[in-house]
């Protein structure tokens, strides 16, 4: 009912007009009056009496009270005549009393038919590709509100009149998704039966209103709906969830599940506060959490299922949108709505597997968006879809097209969802994304500035500033930076991470644009809303783009260190990039490895496969490269460092496997190729020629190679010298030929010819007598006599490579003639100018010649080719002048050799250091006078345990220092077997091996010059020795591979990453690998070198031997004879290996083997065993040497010898003198000889005694030399 206020004003108004009107008009207006209440009475039955009293009671105090007000307040637009003097007559008061309670009423009627607003029930839009873009806007089904889809519709049950049944109608046609039809139909009933209907009817009214305009996307209109509803069922808890909807609907989610709660605290059941709790919650917890809080028998409830399905789509938990969405289905599977749920699901689903977010093979996202086009397409041609619907069913369908590889179907998929809802910020963005994604920059940019682009996952500015930058003009530049001030200086402040993108955009293109304190200041001007590890790397960014690298250096260090839980994903990738950037790899994949596993930035795991393999963290490259593999979503990135890590870890069977995985699937033609190199190398190294393809066909050719091209350079020179080493070598030189010829200021392809040409097989090229279509002709002009070379070219002649056609007239001239004919150098009959040829040479090796005389010219001193002169003024070769370079060049391997004699005797590190392999590094260990070679510590704890190793079953590992120990005893022509359980990783077999394909090795140079000891030398080895020592070479490998299994290097990923590079840079990857495989085997290590005590500082500990143990092992299991395992300790004695045992035994055979001559190498050998500074009790063994002398040899010279050297052996000790004193009281108890023979040996040691006592210094107890027991006189 209007209020009395109300009518009375209106009274007033209407009195006023009355009044002013002439005599019979007013009567008119009294009629009309009294007609206009009849009809209100007679249309409107249950208008009340008291109504009508209350009105003119009202009406009679304000006529009464206020008309001289009103007149004096409005007398200026009065005239005279219209005052009230006097009492009205009572005419006056009823005629206006009847006039104003029509007009009230009237007014009272037409308002509550057309203009009320009534209740609403819930929409539910979540979000698919973004927080922006999802399911439609939805209503459910509530208690006695029945409805399908967007729509709900009240059913009462009990009702005296008709109206029910046309509230159901309606509610059939919002079934039949048809809005607006049940709009007017219901807008109808309350204008013409409003006041007819029950309050129960008008909540089903109201209800049915708000789910209409739910269904056409009218949220504020639905939500007010829903109010109104609850004032007609306010003690119902169905109306009180519909008020908890409402308030959910206007964003008030924190409100709406206060109502919620206190719905259910009521009743439980309420399906109603169930949906708004789902929808309300907070999105950290999970859905399966939010099904808990619903009864067991309501979880297959349509409403449930669908509020579950769009809280698991805000949450990105897809597997349970889509297990949700297809229980719904389940119960109506002709529901188009549901059907779009689904739909959308899936295509983020399979969107989500193709960008690398979610673990889902290849297979799995096209079976899943193919599903996807069929579901939306179904939607797409139903007929009464929202434009919101059907906007979100093109962008969907749009990302399946993507996921399927059908670029141009998913452009206009994208572009249609815009043309639907041009409105939508976040459709238009998704499109320019795509845009982007696929190089279109330019119909990016030209969509930015016609849309809008308003996303609420990145500022539109933030994106159209990249694409501005990247376009590069000077305007571009100034919209750019105005765009970015305009997101920094915004109110409110972007945040964190928005002002982080935005600086670090602006700075780094400021930098780049030689802006350098611009960039600084916007650093510094925006510093106080950053954190300081976003700071730093701005500042680092910055640094490097200026060339700052140690100062970027630093900074990045700093920002790395500054990194905290809450630092974004963003600067955590950018930070990522610089760290890699100034080569802090270990510090990249940190941070990499954390944005990959928690933010979807897809160019983060393209950079940590970069600073992984840099790093050399093969372990984490394995594992990530394989779970892209077995989800199917490699890339050529992937596949390559795959290989190439099963490569660095010498897992050569699985190398070849994935590398003829990869072959089978579809990938790229250049790619290819390069694969087959890979393959066709790895089996030049595991001497497979079935591995090996020379058909240049089907690998890198120079059409595939290059600076715009997929593969680099280096790819053909792999095929070059793959062919050189080839059954047709001069394939591989006219590919080097061809990429020199093509990339001529390129020095790699200098490098790939020279390195065919002098290292590759040894080809003959031909002799060339005459002059023919493949020479190159040295030509002196007939009158300077100055020689130019020319080469006959049959592709197109380069002129600056003294190229000529050979069309050309002085080709012409030259073909046929010989060295020392006269040719005519052009065509002029005028003036002749003549010229001679002075030399033929084939045209390859003509250029292979300049490349390497002119290198230096070219190319500079860069390490790869040094040349020098070596020629006296006369021609004579300059020999002082060679042995001065090679002096030189050598210096850096005798300042190893001396830090090896004195600081670190580590044959793994002086083979490295020195760029020997380890055979080479111990044979020359080995003939070196004063260099001994140190197997272990010498410490009496390491050899008991040593002892107790070689009592097991475990099997052994043998390292590259054992085998090089083994060649060096020539073990494969004495031992027939090892023992059980050897084992070889590849890389140490790969060392041996290499031997015979590297052409600087000792097995395959004809000639050795250089420094050795400080003196020139010079050695040249016959074709027969070469021969020889390969076929030595050739048997240990065999006797090796038949004696021993060999394994991959995968061990060398149990040890830990800082221990395994710190021992990689001592021992050689070899050595670490073999280390690697007794950890992760639980074997034995057997290794030569007594660096591998550094693992025990990084709590790696690995039990091991060395050769004479195993030796030893062998001669306890009668693998070894006796004679043999003593031959072979004394053959390692007599090589300087230092540590191994001596006893009567071994000197026996020693001097039995000399016949007790002194100058016998291994006779000496034993003898200067005793001055080792690690042996105890040498003048027992000095004793007995001297007595078994004199017992089996009666030749004076040979007794004098043997004397002579033992007490000259004993002499050099650092303790000397008092072996010396302990030999002559040795000699005192032990010998029965002559008494002159006895005092002449006695004579013999005072006389060395007295000059040692000279020069020596005194030795105290508690010396070095007597705390190392290695020696047990028996």
């Amino acid at each position: 009912m209007m209020s009395s206020l109300s009518i009375g004003l209106l009274f007033v108004v209407a009195v006023g007009v009355a009044y002013l009107l002439p005599s019979p008009y007013g009567i008119y207006a009294f009629v009309a009056g009294a007609i206009v209440l009849a009809l209100m009475l007679y249309f409107n039955p249950k208008y009340r009496f008291f109504r009508l009293a209350s009105s003119v009671a009202i009406s009679w105090l304000a006529i009464r009270s206020v008309p001289n007000v009103v007149l004096g307040s409005f007398s200026a637009w009065f005239p005279a005549v219209a005052s009230i003097e006097g009492d009205v007559p009572w005419s006056f008061d009823v005629a206006a009393a009847i006039v104003t309670l029509g007009l009230a009423a009237f007014d009272k009627d037409v308002r509550s038919g057309v203009s009320r607003n009534g209740p609403v029930l819930i929409r539910l839009f979540t979000s698919q590709s973004s927080s922006a873009i999802g399911h439609q806007s939805q209503s459910v089904v509530v208690g006695d509100v029945t409805g399908d889809g967007n729509s709900v519709t009240i059913v009462n049950r009990a009702s005296d009149a008709d109206f029910n049944a046309k509230i159901d109608q309606c509610a059939g046609y919002l079934k039949e998704r048809k809005p607006d039809i049940a709009i007017v139909l219901l807008n109808q009933i309350r204008r013409d039966s409003w006041d007819q209907l029950t309050a129960r009817e008008k909540y089903r009214v109201e209800a049915n209103l708000g789910h209409a305009h739910n269904q056409k996307d009218e949220l504020e209109t639905a939500a007010k709906h829903f109010l109104e509803a609850r004032r007609y069922q306010p003690n119902e808890s169905d109306a009180a969830g519909l008020e908890a909807i409402a308030y959910h609907l206007l964003g008030e989610s924190k409100r709406a599940l206060e109502l919620a709660n206190e719905v259910l605290a009521d009743n439980p059941r309420c399906l109603e506060a169930l949906v708004v709790k789902i929808a309300s919650a907070s999105e950290q917890v999970p859905t399966k959490k939010l099904e808990e809080d619903v009864p067991p028998d309501l979880l297959h409830d349509q409403q449930v299922l669908f509020a579950l399905c769009c809280a698991a789509s805000i949450r990105r938990e897809l597997e349970n949108a889509v297990e949700y969405s297809r229980k719904l289905l389940a119960k109506a599977p002709d529901d188009l709505q549901f059907k779009m749920s689904l739909g959308s699901a899936l295509a983020n689903l399979a969107i989500d597997g193709h960008v690398g977010r979610r673990e889902i093979t290849t297979a799995e996202c096209e079976s899943l968006a193919k599903e996807t086009i069929e579901l939306l397409s179904n939607v797409l041609a139903s007929e009464g879809q929202t434009r919101l619907t059907r906007a979100h069913a093109f962008y969907h369908r749009g990302l399946a097209q993507e996921v399927l590889n059908k670029p141009d179907r998913a452009e206009a998929d994208l572009r249609a969802g815009v043309q639907e809802r041009p409105e939508d910020g976040e459709l238009n963005y998704q499109l320019c994304v795509f845009l982007i994604r696929h190089n279109k920059y330019e119909q990016a940019i030209e969509h930015f500035d016609e849309s809008n682009c308003d996303s609420s996952r990145i500022d539109p500015g933030l994106l159209l500033s990249r694409l501005l930058f990247s376009r590069n003009t000077p305007t571009d530049r100034d919209r750019a930076e105005e765009l970015l001030i305009g997101i920094l200086d915004a109110v409110p402040a972007p945040d964190e991470r928005l002002t982080f993108e935005a600086v670090e955009l602006l700075a780094r293109e400021l930098a780049e644009a030689q802006y350098e304190p611009r960039a600084r200041d916007i650093l510094q001007q925006y510093a106080s809303r950053l954190e300081q590890a976003a700071q730093q790397s701005i500042a680092a960014e910055i640094d490097l783009v200026t060339g700052e690298v140690e100062s970027a250096r630093t900074n990045a260090k700093d920002a790395f260190d500054a990194l905290t839980s809450t630092t974004p994903p963003v600067v955590k990738y950018f930070l990522g990039k610089t760290l890699a950037d100034v080569g802090l790899d270990d510090e990249a994949s940190v941070v990499l490895k954390d944005v990959v596993e928690t933010a979807s930035i897809d160019a983060a795991a393209e950079l940590l496969l970069k600073t992984a393999w840099n790093s050399k963290d093969y372990e984490f490259l394995l594992s990530f490269t394989a779970k892209l593999r077995d989800l199917g979503r490699s890339t050529a990135q992937s596949m390559e460092l795959e290989i190439l890590a099963l490569e660095a870890v010498r897992e050569f069977d699985d190398a070849i496997a994935r590398i003829n995985e990869f072959l089978a699937a579809p990938i790229d033609e250049g790619f290819a190729k390069y694969l087959r190199l890979k393959l066709s190398w790895i089996g030049k190294w595991l001497e497979d020629e079935s591995l090996v393809t020379y058909d240049l066909a089907i690998l890198p050719g120079l059409e595939d190679c290059g600076d715009s091209k997929s593969l680099s350079l280096s790819a053909v020179c792999g095929v070059a010298h793959l062919l050189v080493e080839g059954p047709n070598p001069n394939d591989g030189f006219r590919l080097a030929y061809q990429l020199v010829r093509q990339h001529f200021n390129n020095s790699l392809a200098h490098q790939c010819l020279i390195g065919a040409y002098q290292f590759g097989t040894k080809t003959k090229f031909p002799v060339r007598s005459t002059v023919d279509e493949n020479c190159a002709v040295a030509i002196s002009n007939g009158a300077t006599k100055e020689i130019h070379w020319r080469v006959i070219e049959s592709d197109v002649p380069i002129g600056p490579l003294q190229e000529i056609s050979r069309e050309s007239f002085l080709t012409q001239q030259m073909i046929g003639k010989c060295v020392g004919d006269v040719i005519r150098l052009r065509e002029d009959d005028l003036q002749e100018e003549t010229g001679t040829i002075e030399a033929i040479l084939d045209k390859v090796e003509y250029r292979a010649r300049d490349s390497i005389n002119n290198w230096t010219s070219r190319f500079g001193n860069d390490g790869f080719l040094r040349s020098f002169s070596f020629k006296k003024p006369n021609g004579e070769l300059d020999v002082d002048a060679f042995f001065e370079v090679q002096r030189k060049l050598h210096e850096p391997n005798e300042n190893s050799f001396r830090i090896y004699q004195n600081e670190v005797p580590s044959v793994s590190w002086f083979a490295r250091v020195t760029g020997r392999s380890l055979i080479e590094a111990i044979g020359f260990l080995a003939a070196s006078s004063d260099c001994r070679i140190q197997c272990c510590s010498g410490d009496v704890t390491e050899k008991q345990r040593a002892d107790q190793f070689i009592d097991s079953d475990r099997a052994i590992v043998l390292s590259p220092s054992t085998l090089a120990t083994l060649f060096l005893l020539s073990a494969h022509r004495r031992i027939s077997r090892l023992p059980a359980g050897c084992i070889v990783s590849a890389s140490a077999l790969d060392t041996v091996r290499s031997l015979r394909r590297d052409p600087n090795s000792r097995f395959r140079s004809e000639c050795f010059a250089g420094i050795r000891f400080g003196k020139p030398w010079l050695e040249e080895r016959t074709e027969d020795q070469i021969a020889n020592g390969l076929e030595e070479l050739s048997a240990f490998i065999t006797w090796l591979q038949e004696n021993a299994g060999v394994c991959g290097g995968r061990g060398i990923l149990s040890i830990g990453r800082q221990a395994r590079e710190r021992l990689r840079e001592s021992c050689g990857t070899a050595t670490v690998e073999s280390i690697g495989t007794a950890i992760e085997k639980n074997a034995i290590l057997c290794i030569d070198d007594p660096l591998v005590t550094l693992l025990e500082e990084d709590h790696t500990p690995v039990d091991r031997i060395w050769t004479s143990m195993l030796l030893k092992k062998m001669n306890r299991a009668s693998l070894l004879d006796d004679e043999s395992y003593r031959d072979f300790l004394l053959q390692l004695i007599a090589c300087d290996y230092r540590f191994i045992p001596l006893d009567q035994a071994m000197v026996n055979r020693a001097g039995e083997r000399a016949r007790w001559d002194s100058s016998d190498a291994v006779f000496r050998a034993v003898i200067e065993w005793l001055n080792r500074s690690g042996v105890v009790h040498a003048a027992p063994v000095a004793a007995f040497i001297i007595q078994r002398t004199w017992a089996e040899t009666q030749l004076a010279n040979l007794r004098a010898d043997v004397l002579s050297s033992v007490v000259r052996s004993l002499a050099k000790r650092r303790d000397g003198i008092a072996s010396l004193r302990q030999l002559d009281s040795q000699i005192r108890r032990a010998f029965r000889l002559q008494p002159d023979t006895l005092q002449q040996i006695r004579n013999a040691i005072r006389r060395t005694e007295e000059l040692e006592l000279a020069s020596s210094p005194i030795i105290l107890p508690g010396d070095p030399d007597y705390s190392i027991p290695n020696f047990r006189f028996k």
